[in-house]
């Protein structure tokens, strides 16, 4: 989000920003927040939400790990290899696959979990283990070849990860909120490069 906030504040240099940047769910009236974006499917909420972008989910890992643990030939190969875990969703260490008409749950496990994608993707990078992980935190690494995809021809279920920009507003949304909310769906969408970023 930071290159996205430097590029609203260079057209609209008087708004002011404070950043939090959590794996909770705040509460946005409470904390006085004007607008959050969330990842993954929206549950009903009194929030009004508006979907930003999605990024496609990939299985990869080092070449190196790859080297020597071996590479998996099916979903069900997971089970015995060290899986790097995000441990900030319910169900985080079940794995759902699609393959052909049949979807596969893999029940992950491994040496190392964390709350946050960046950590899971340079224990990724440093031939720890192997990550399930959406393009923006993945995309710079698989372009520069720092990780390999797995089972391309398998997908993760769900395929794609959506992200929302949710704030608290219903009849009277201020104009900056408005205005920043349309500026993230112009930037990114559902077809954004995430290969691009700087890991």
């Amino acid at each position: 989000m930071s290159p996205a906030i430097n590029a609203f504040q260079t057209q609209w240099p008087d708004v002011s920003f404070v950043l939090d940047i959590s794996a909770r769910i705040v509460d946005l009236v409470g904390e006085g927040f004007d607008l959050a974006v969330r990842i993954g499917q929206m549950e009903d909420s009194t929030l009004k939400a508006r979907r930003i972008a999605a990024a496609q989910r990939y299985l990869c890992a080092s070449k190196q790990y790859l080297m020597e643990a071996g590479t998996p030939k099916r979903p069900e190969d997971l089970e015995d290899h060290n899986c790097l875990i995000y441990r900030a969703l319910p169900g985080y260490n079940v794995w759902r696959f699609k393959t052909g008409n049949r979807t596969v749950d893999i029940r992950a496990s491994g040496s190392f979990s964390a709350n946050s994608g960046n950590a899971l993707v340079n224990a990724a990078r440093d031939g720890r283990g192997i990550i399930l992980s959406p393009g923006w935190l993945v995309g710079p690494s698989l372009a520069n070849g720092d990780l390999v995809e797995i089972l391309p021809g398998v997908s993760p279920n769900p395929a794609r990860v959506p992200l929302y920009a949710v704030h608290p507003y219903r009849r009277f949304v201020p104009p900056k909120v408005k205005k920043l909310v349309d500026f993230l769906a112009r930037r990114f969408g559902d077809d954004y490069d995430w290969s691009h970023l700087t890991p």
